[in-house]
């Protein structure tokens, strides 16, 4: 049913409606507030949250839930008379963190880029409790190291002894689009200027035969 597949997208969804808030696309966080507000309100939605490391719940009506604490409320011009209130998930799952023998010491998160500094007394893994999705790459110390779906979230194995694990997000073709561009440019400045006829540009003020 629809309500079921909304429930498996749950925390896709809060995603999503974050970022449509921060960018300032308020009618497309009320499309997907309105899909939100179909889900079964009896399934277990918090700890779903809380396992995807979602540290926000947004809701279009006030709530009342000992795992939430009112964060803010948001009243922008856009949506109204909506109103979005902001919670905190109590203890959220942490973004990342390390399997086997070894321990995070530092983390930085940007939305394309994920940096994080890892002790380990032997092989290990460090997983990210975020979709894997085609684009994303992986570097270990400066070196190219294999991505690996860890269920719903993504690990990169780390060798005993300190190391630093970048994550990077490009969208798939980009390279490729930017190259064709680039050449349909210069095909099109090449024309401009009278390429493939030895011709130059025509001086205007210069008298016709």
């Amino acid at each position: 049913s629809v309500s079921a597949a909304l429930e498996d997208l749950q925390p896709q969804l809060v995603i999503a409606i974050e970022q449509a808030i921060a960018r300032g696309e308020y009618p497309e966080g009320r499309r997907l507030l309105g899909l939100l507000a179909r889900t079964d309100a009896q399934a277990p939605a918090l700890p779903r949250l809380r396992e995807t490391a979602v540290p926000f719940v947004l809701s279009v009506d006030p709530l009342a839930h000992p795992e939430l604490e009112p964060d803010a409320v948001l009243e922008p011009e856009r949506i109204a008379p909506l109103a979005v209130h902001v919670y905190r998930l109590r203890d959220p799952r942490p973004r990342a963190f390390a399997l086997g023998p070894a321990r995070l010491v530092d983390t930085v998160f940007s939305a394309n880029h994920v940096a994080l500094v890892v002790e380990s007394d032997g092989p290990a893994e460090v997983v990210l409790r975020d979709g894997w999705a085609p684009g994303w790459t992986a570097r270990v110390d400066g070196r190219p190291a294999p991505i690996r779906a860890r269920g719903r979230n993504r690990a990169v194995p780390v060798p005993p002894g300190h190391s630093r694990v970048e994550m990077t997000y490009r969208l798939p073709g980009l390279a490729s689009a930017l190259l064709l561009s680039g050449l349909a440019l210069a095909a099109a400045a090449w024309f401009a200027w009278g390429g493939g006829g030895g011709g130059r540009p025509v001086d205007r003020d210069e008298p016709s035969c």
